[in-house]
């Protein structure tokens, strides 16, 4: 099982800025941590710098906010505040 004690601490790759942005100048940076050998899952962390970008889920996804605030806005404009 994998176990990171203290996430600030760990080193993040440059993702860069991405050709999906809306707003600002976003620039995203992440780290995978663990994935299934059939890449069905993934455990990893992501940080990202403001701006607005449009994100396609391609599965569920869960995520757990560490600090900072965003939002979620669905195609039919519902905002979900995170």
């Amino acid at each position: 099982t994998p176990y990171w004690p203290k996430a600030s601490s760990v080193e993040l790759e440059d993702w860069g800025a991405g050709s999906n942005t809306l707003a600002g100048s976003p620039r995203a940076s992440g780290r995978v941590l663990s994935q299934n050998p059939d890449g069905s899952s993934e455990c990893g962390l992501w940080s990202c710098t403001p701006g607005t970008r449009k994100v396609t889920f391609a599965a569920d996804e869960f995520c757990h906010f560490l600090s900072g605030r965003g939002s979620y806005v669905h195609d039919d404009g519902e905002e979900i505040p995170v």
